[in-house]
């Protein structure tokens, strides 16, 4: 440093400060920003659920679903080396959980988009040869008569996996296992029109399709037992066949009471586990 600037700027030590604030300001800005955009995504979720008809029975069927061609922009938004906010929970990668977050998981709520990805996150750094798993926030979201959506989600190769907002207030998995097979939709609240436009679309964006057409086999799989629980059922769908290929082929059974503690442990601990059944 010349002399000249150890006069502007008090020396190298003013300097370092200087630098040092401009990052936590900055650091203050991202936080900013994300807290934004997730009292923007939760408000459109807090309604999450309540529209859930969990009377129908699931069949095994095979749905052929007509694709249109639709054209969403993409604006990445990424949260790095930021200061922690109060009322943090955890972090997983960029994805901020808060205590309110883990108040929500065990007082029975509906989980919103943050806590949905945390937990596919954990499972992406646990299967790498596991594709997909992308930020739910992705998906279109209806505005009015329209689907919109900042961001998409990118083509991936199988197998792959998948935790999908449909755009109707319920969460649901999707899997596709090997090139060749359909895409399996693993529903805990199988009702009349699950298959929305909005998942259409993430289907057709993640499963590379320039078919009319795709083929979507809906197994049977455990029921939820409330309007709320369906992103732990989703979850749980999606650990079961990381750790053991679930497919919805053979009965499972889950300790719905022990689900979201399991959740929370596996989330404070930065690892996911089968969910108790």
């Amino acid at each position: 440093m010349s002399k000249r600037e150890e006069r502007l700027f008090g020396g190298h030590s003013a300097v370092k400060q200087a630098e040092q604030d401009l990052r936590r300001q900055k650091g203050f800005l991202a936080v900013f920003n994300k807290l934004f955009r997730r009292n923007r995504k939760k408000k459109l979720r807090k309604e999450m659920c309540s529209s859930v008809d969990t009377g129908l029975s699931s069949n095994k069927d095979c749905v052929n679903i007509e694709i249109r061609q639709r054209s969403l922009s993409v604006n990445d938004i990424d949260v790095m080396n930021i200061t922690k906010p109060k009322g943090t929970w955890l972090y997983v990668s960029d994805v901020i959980l808060t205590n309110a977050d883990r108040t929500e998981i065990l007082d029975g709520k509906c989980l919103n988009d943050d806590i949905i990805h945390a937990a596919q996150l954990l499972l992406k750094k646990q299967f790498p040869g596991i594709h997909g798993l992308q930020d739910p926030n992705h998906a279109p979201v209806k505005t009015g008569m329209n689907l919109t959506s900042p961001l998409k989600f990118n083509p991936v190769e199988e197998p792959c996996a998948q935790i999908h907002h449909n755009g109707r207030n319920h969460w649901v998995t999707s899997i596709k296992d090997s090139p060749d097979s359909d895409i399996l939709l693993l529903d805990s609240a199988y009702y009349k029109d699950t298959i929305t436009a909005s998942l259409q679309i993430q289907f057709q964006q993640i499963y590379r399709t320039n078919m009319p057409k795709l083929s979507v086999t809906i197994p049977r799989v455990p029921k939820q037992l409330n309007k709320y629980d369906c992103g732990v059922y989703a979850i749980a769908f999606l650990t079961e066949y990381c750790f053991r290929n679930y497919l919805g082929e053979y009965k499972i059974s889950f300790k719905t009471e022990q689900m979201r503690p399991h959740l929370v442990k596996c989330l404070s601990r930065g690892k996911m586990s089968p969910f108790p059944r």
